[in-house]
């Protein structure tokens, strides 16, 4: 699969957007888990916060895959136990990993342990459905959002 630094050049002005799949929570939130998709997890998680939450989000993990919105759909069924509102996008996953959670750790520690147990139950659901994905670090996917402003910028 491309990543954003084999499609954008400066020879290719017509720059290719690629599909995510995101996992995002909210501070002070640490429990419910927001997961979508987006062309661009940056602008999308500075787009949530300027809607009108109290609280920031932070991208946990990130998923490229071909299609993001049948991936999407695919997990949410999967985790659709978890889910408080069936038309959110937020789930609470705290019950699926009981062995995880230590209760005599801050709830904070908790909620980025259970975060990384979800990823990576992601990684495995993805993965046993035949699922292409490439994970993508936070550092890459702010590159990715600079590229794809400058690019607009030139395009314009």
């Amino acid at each position: 699969m491309l990543n954003y630094y084999q499609v954008h050049t400066e020879e290719n002005m017509s720059f290719f957007e690629c599909e995510f799949i995101y996992m995002m929570v909210m501070e002070e939130a640490s429990h419910r888990i927001k997961i979508g998709y987006s062309n661009n997890p940056v602008r999308r998680c500075k787009e949530l916060y300027s809607s009108g939450v109290p609280h920031p989000y932070h991208i946990l993990h990130c998923w490229q895959v071909r299609d993001m919105v049948a991936t999407e759909k695919l997990i949410h069924k999967e985790l659709a136990a978890y889910r408080p509102n069936p038309s959110r996008e937020f789930f609470e996953v705290f019950e699926k990993f009981p062995d995880s959670v230590d209760y005599t750790l801050p709830v904070v520690i908790n909620g980025f342990i259970i975060h990384n147990e979800l990823s990576l139950y992601i990684d495995n659901f993805l993965t046993k459905s035949g699922i292409e994905y490439n994970r993508w670090w936070l550092n890459d996917l702010e590159s990715y959002d600079y590229t794809l402003r400058q690019n607009k910028r030139k395009i314009q």
